[in-house]
């Protein structure tokens, strides 16, 4: 019995137990379209207590409640919103019975099936609403343990973490499932959810399901890089195949357990087994991890690097150390900027969205937000403004507000891990901020100012600033989420105070030793070709430690000098950033820096390429613009579409093919061609066929999932497709009903259990039955390119950009 789970974590490896839905389909237990958690309110409850009975006898420690799809959207599903805390409290019960106490109850939570905006519609808010009815049930019921599983959308994972933390304070094992190129379906990495969960205070991290034990052990050991929080293996056995119309997982325990020791190597402390997985797993795993135990843990062989660690959903940047310096983009802020300030009062994004990729593009690593302006909403303008960010750029974002409300709405919206921008000693404001950088998991900068101003000295500074640090750590901030700005101040009002804050940051390398960080353009405000003081001024700092500069990435003099001195100071390893930016094949970045946008504007740029550019980025503001602007000028309405709208969804593609752009992205892109495709459709004669075939898409019956089909409906109307959506658990009659009905070209099919994708053969085989002249397409987590063809499917698509695509090349031969 495990008596202090946080307390063992450091000292042993614990085994938690196997899959409970897989074994009850394999075992017949689940007709089509049941829930299992519905097995909680009524007699079969003794099924599921068959199985932990089974997984405590073959050595679990931890068993799971049978909770995973208990929320109230899943349950709406079904009939069983209000039976929500019987189903939830009726599972944990049932494990505390069968054990006697003996084990420690997970309390499974998983995904709803619905994204959080800006992807989604759900809000953050009503996410962590919809997770704490359920935890609340877990709580009242004893659950020791609450466990985030299969999450594919870093916000939604954010939210449940929250959600358990706001009502107690019991352990949390929070896990994502990722694809075979470590990535989830929108685009997060293992670091990237690794660094956000370790901030937010997850006890436990790792991935379950997803890419079998070898693949599992690759995403671990890249977490491993980054946190020294204790982590879990949670692996499938391997990617289900279909034999003879039954459902087989190729993994062994043997697969397993040969594993084991070098998952303790990297600091794996849980271990488990997800889909495919029986008692003869968990027997086999409790051997192992005997010996193991036995022998005591290995000392971990993968260290977290050092440094303060930022995210957006899809990338990470390490600040300090010997990382090499980061690049805060300062021009995301209205101080002397009228456009902006007119742009913010009429709740225009142009300028942000703009700005942002210009600085990107001009070597930014983190890009800094401030829309705070007299007289307008800071809360609307700071969420309108991360969401254009977002949109565009990649790299982490630094939270730019002296308003604490503000503060907390930019911290709820953005999916990752920010940098709160900024805090000071000034007690009133510390007290505001604190509790929120804690809540959100966000890295922090500190001022070195308190109550009575900016201090004189370098010293005083140090311990200014050091006094805030202990602050946050004694809160609960994590010590790596910390860095300093010792204060630039203009030396045309002094000059010697560039040299205090130089003599800072040489005394904090020899103290704390904290990453730094410093607005830079400061010190030579009044001052005639401020270029040149603060390139200076940044080789003084860069010299004495300084980390990340808050600069204009799109000053070249003062980026030459930054690169130079990192080449110069060895932290740029064989020189490789300096010669990618300045040797003669790299592409000279400053020709391809973004025009203004807008018709009013200079460009060199055809009002095509402006269009193109503008679906390709994503820019929804002058889409209607361009298409009004084509066909005042003749451009016919075929003609924009085939020239300029389809190809620039292909290059949308391809940068989704290669990992440069993701879901999110390719959403503004498809609302972007939406937007201007709708336009020019209303200057076609109705005879026009530009809106292409027609599709019917549904989930297969038995199965609830419809997260994939529902991206690949959206892409395919904003494509110009017209789509009839069935929605999910359709009936195979139902399916061919409406085909006959609505004369389609296309039934797209889906599936995501191993139990249901065999109805996509029958409905395929009753389509032909009755000589309906469609072509069929399917696709799924289990959904593979060898069973596709196996059941005479035309078109198989592994993600919806590709299913877009290949209806495309089909129309194109047929």
């Amino acid at each position: 019995m495990i008596n202090d789970f946080r307390t063992e974590l450091k000292n042993r490896l614990i085994l938690s137990d196997g899959a409970m839905g897989t074994m009850l389909q394999l075992k017949n237990l689940i007709p089509k379209g049941l829930l299992p958690e519905s097995f909680n309110i009524s007699e079969k409850i003794r099924y599921i207590k068959d199985i932990h009975r089974d997984y405590v006898n073959a050595g679990s420690e931890i068993i799971v409640a049978n909770t995973f799809g208990a929320n109230k959207i899943k349950l709406a599903e079904y009939g069983l919103a209000d039976k929500l805390y019987e189903v939830n409290f009726n599972a944990v019960k049932s494990v505390k019975e069968i054990s006697g106490g003996a084990v420690l109850v997970a309390m499974s939570i998983g995904p709803t099936g619905k994204f959080i905006y800006p992807v989604g519609d759900m809000t953050f808010k009503e996410s962590i609403e919809i997770y704490k009815e359920q935890i609340r049930a877990g709580i009242d019921a004893g659950a020791d343990i609450f466990q985030l599983e299969t999450m594919i959308d870093l916000q939604e994972i954010r939210s449940a973490v929250i959600a358990v933390k706001e009502l107690c304070d019991k352990p949390i094992i929070a896990m994502m499932t990722f694809d075979d190129t470590f990535r989830t379906i929108l685009g997060t990495t293992p670091e990237v959810f690794a660094i956000t969960a370790d901030s937010l205070g997850a006890d436990v991290i790792g991935a379950n399901c997803s890419v079998g034990p070898a693949g599992i052990y690759e995403v671990l050991k890249k977490m491993a890089s980054v946190t020294e929080v204790p982590l879990i293996s949670k692996p499938n056995a391997g990617i289900p195949k279909l034999v003879g119309g039954n459902t087989v997982f190729p993994g062994k325990p043997e697969d397993f357990v040969s594993s084991v020791s070098e998952l303790a190597l990297i600091g794996v402390r849980v271990i488990s087994a997800c889909c495919g997985s029986d008692k003869s797993f968990i027997k086999a795993l409790r051997s192992e991890i005997d010996k193991i135990n036995k022998n005591g843990l290995p000392e971990k062989g993968i260290k977290r690097e050092n440094g303060l660690f930022l995210t957006s959903r899809t990338d990470f940047v390490p600040c300090g150390y010997n990382h090499p310096p980061v690049i805060i983009g300062e021009r995301i802020n209205p101080t002397g900027k009228k456009a902006f300030i007119e742009e913010l009062k009429n709740g225009k994004t142009n300028y942000i969205r703009k700005t942002a990729l210009r600085q990107v593009e001009a070597g930014a690593n983190v890009l800094d937000i401030n829309v705070g302006v007299p007289g307008t909403d800071e809360i609307n303008s700071m969420k309108k403004g991360i969401v254009a960010i977002t949109s565009v750029a990649h790299i982490p974002v630094s939270i730019d507000s002296s308003d604490p409300s503000v503060l907390e709405e930019a911290l709820m919206l953005y999916s990752g891990k920010p940098l709160v921008n900024s805090i000071s000693g000034e007690e009133k404001k510390l007290m505001k901020v604190m509790p929120l950088i804690k809540k959100y998991g966000a890295g922090v900068l500190i001022l070195a100012l308190d109550d009575e101003g900016i201090p004189e000295t370098a010293e005083k500074r140090l311990k200014t600033a050091y006094r805030v640090y202990q602050k946050l750590v004694d809160f609960g901030v994590k010590p790596y989420d910390i860095m300093i700005d010792f204060l630039t101040l203009p030396i045309s009002a002094g000059q010697e105070k560039s040299l205090i804050t130089i003599e800072a940051l040489a005394k904090n390398k020899t103290s704390l030793n904290l990453p730094t960080v410093l607005g830079v353009s400061n010190v030579s405000f009044g001052l005639p070709k401020r270029s040149y003081i603060n390139s200076s001024f940044l080789s003084l700092c860069l010299k004495e430690g300084l980390s990340v500069s808050i600069i204009n990435p799109e000053d070249d003099y003062l980026m030459a000098n930054l690169y130079a001195m990192s080449a110069l100071l060895g932290k740029d390893y064989l020189c490789k950033n300096y010669i990618n930016r300045y040797s003669n094949e790299a592409k000279d970045y400053a020709e391809n820096k973004n025009k203004e946008k807008g018709l009013d504007s200079a460009s060199d740029k055809s009002v095509g390429e402006l269009l193109y550019d503008a679906v390709v980025h994503g820019e929804n503001e002058y889409v209607e613009q361009y298409a009004e602007k084509l066909l005042a000028d003749g451009e016919l309405p075929l003609n924009i579409g085939s020239k300029y709208l389809i190809p620039a969804l292909e290059e949308v593609g391809k940068l989704f093919d290669k990992n440069i752009y993701f879901l999110p992205q390719v959403m503004e892109s498809a609302e972007a061609m939406k937007k201007a495709f709708n336009r020019i459709k209303r200057e076609l004669p109705k005879t026009d066929a530009l809106a292409g075939p027609k599709i019917l898409m549904a989930t297969v019956e038995g199965d609830v999932h419809d997260i994939g089909k529902n991206i690949v409906t959206m892409l395919l109307e904003n494509n110009g497709y017209q789509v009839i959506d069935l929605g999910r658990n359709v009936k195979t009659e139902r399916i061919i009903d409406e085909a006959v009905k609505n004369k389609v070209d296309f039934v797209g099919l889906s599936a995501l259990m191993t139990t249901t994708v065999i109805e996509m053969e029958r409905v395929i085989i009753e389509l032909k039955k009755h000589d309906l002249r469609v072509f069929s397409m399917v696709g799924g987590a289990v959904v593979t390119e060898d069973y596709a063809r196996s059941i005479n499917a035309d078109i198989y698509a592994k993600n919806a950009m590709e299913a877009v695509e290949k209806i495309r090349q089909f129309i194109a031969v047929s």
